[in-house]
């Protein structure tokens, strides 16, 4: 779908397709070391990077995803039928062929129907989406999570409704809770989760022949961000490759309301449109309405990542108005690019945006411990509030968020 790079971390040989349900989710540790109590790998602590903790090795990388998530919390596949083998044909001369034949493709899995959820692997997937999130929020803020919803088992109440059970009723569902909430909320601007799955040249040897969609759509966001810049909406972008989805959506699920919200409000959606195969919607999961819109996300992370960016290059520098003023300038600079690129509102830069990095931004407990604090105004090209972040820049070459707030 495109992009410029991406890391794969193999973490061990497949699971047989039919293998039981207790048999796959153990390799959820290995994707999440320390599940389901906590993300047990530290940023500090090299030899503990494994699964999903190699993001802290990765200081480039601007999307996460777990492809195989919903494959190990899914429910039991009913037993396969095999047909019995054929007669054999009967002996007879046919001419050599010439030139190599090419080995038939190994398409032994398009007989297995694909992997779906039933409600304990809803909430087995609730709690590993929550673990991933929490770790993002607090550790790695310029990443966004991006998640395929499992598919729910037939005649379950999440085929019957899935938005509406994710959401939840009297009892928040893992959409309803917010991040810090709940130990299964999963509301969060850090979380973009994508419906429906797709079917790709890619996807015809695998069960059902199909796949989560959040390798294409985290190809979109990528070549999103090289051709028009992250801070602009992926939404109607075209999806390449894709042929059809599972399942297809129709209005009925398109118009689904959950409390005071519908379906393409919490999810990005896919699906087709009189232009061909695009993605209808571009949200995160938060509750926030000014962090719902993912290109908001992603423009902070921008933001924040260009910070870290300065606070590395700062880390040794003694704390007073000469760092303060080359702070400020970096990110003035970055910000009015942003401005000049579209991203930010307002007739003037002085409008669009505002940086603070001064005596009035820190007391004097901050700067006994070597402790630098911005504070970041924007005004972002999207219908909500005027955005405060304040950047905290530590001795430790981390960069903490202090506060967000719109």
């Amino acid at each position: 779908q495109g992009g410029r790079r991406c890391y794969v971390v193999r973490m061990g040989d497949p699971v047989p397709p039919l293998a039981p349900r207790s048999v796959r989710l153990p390799q959820l540790s290995r994707l999440l070391p320390g599940y389901p109590a906590q993300f047990s790998p530290s940023p500090a602590d090299r030899s503990s990077w494994s699964g999903a903790g190699h993001i802290f090795g990765l200081s480039d990388v601007s999307f996460l995803c777990l492809p195989d998530l919903p494959d190990a919390v899914a429910a039991d596949q009913p037993p396969v039928e095999v047909p019995a083998d054929p007669p054999p044909a009967p002996e007879q001369f046919v001419e050599c062929s010439t030139g190599e034949i090419a080995p038939p493709r190994d398409i032994a899995l398009r007989g297995i129907p694909e992997p779906r959820c039933d409600e304990q692997g809803y909430a087995d997937w609730a709690v590993a989406i929550h673990l991933v999130a929490d770790m993002v929020s607090r550790q790695r803020r310029e990443v966004q999570f991006v998640a395929a919803i499992p598919l729910p088992a037939e005649g379950s109440d999440a085929e019957r409704n899935l938005f509406g059970y994710l959401v939840g009723g009297s009892a928040p569902g893992p959409l309803g809770a917010a991040l810090s909430n709940s130990p299964s909320g999963v509301a969060t601007a850090f979380v973009q989760f994508v419906f429906p799955w797709v079917k790709s040249p890619g996807s015809a040897a695998l069960p059902g022949q199909t796949e989560p969609g959040d390798g294409a759509l985290t190809g979109v966001l990528a070549r999103n961000a090289l051709t028009r810049g992250s801070y602009r909406s992926a939404a109607n972008l075209d999806l390449k490759d894709i042929f059809d989805f599972v399942p297809v959506l129709g209005r009925e699920a398109w118009n689904s309301k959950a409390g005071e919200y519908t379906f393409p409000e919490r999810v990005t959606l896919l699906g087709p449109t009189p232009s061909g195969l695009r993605v209808l919607s571009d949200v995160t999961t938060s509750l926030n309405e000014s962090y719902r819109p993912a290109s908001i996300n992603r423009l902070v992370s921008a933001i924040v990542r260009a910070a870290r960016r300065a606070g590395e290059d700062s880390t040794f520098e003694v704390s007073g108005e000469a760092l303060w003023g080359q702070l400020r300038e970096r990110l003035n600079s970055l910000l009015r690019g942003l401005f000049t690129a579209g991203a930010l509102r307002g007739a003037t830069a002085a409008e669009a945006f505002n940086v603070r990095c001064d005596r009035s931004t820190m007391s004097q407990r901050d700067l006994d411990t070597g402790r630098v604090i911005a504070v970041v105004q924007f005004e972002a090209t999207a219908p909500i509030d005027t955005i405060s972040v304040v950047l905290a820049f530590q001795a430790d070459q981390q960069v903490a968020v202090l506060s967000e707030g719109a």
